[in-house]
């Protein structure tokens, strides 16, 4: 094996070239794919959290709802039994 002729080794010059530009390219894709999906999975997190602290939210407001019901119940069976 003997040297590469020159128009040979600045054609392989070139096409490692082409190669490096090429995977310097989808590596920045793939960076913006991964900052997209991270985004994203935030996102998912952040309305996770919410949908949770609605579901509390609203079980606190139906056990405040239980409780004023029961008392205005009682109030009426008072006031009903006091009338007779």
């Amino acid at each position: 094996m003997g040297a590469v002729p020159p128009n040979n080794s600045a054609r392989l010059n070139e096409l490692l070239d082409q190669i490096r530009t090429e995977f310097d390219t989808q590596l920045r894709q793939t960076e913006g794919y991964e900052h997209q999906i991270q985004s994203q999975v935030q996102e998912m997190q952040l309305v996770r959290e919410k949908v949770y602290a609605m579901e509390q939210a609203q079980m606190n407001l139906k056990q405040k709802y239980a409780c004023r019901r029961s008392l205005v119940i009682q109030a009426d069976f008072g006031d009903a039994n006091n009338k007779s």
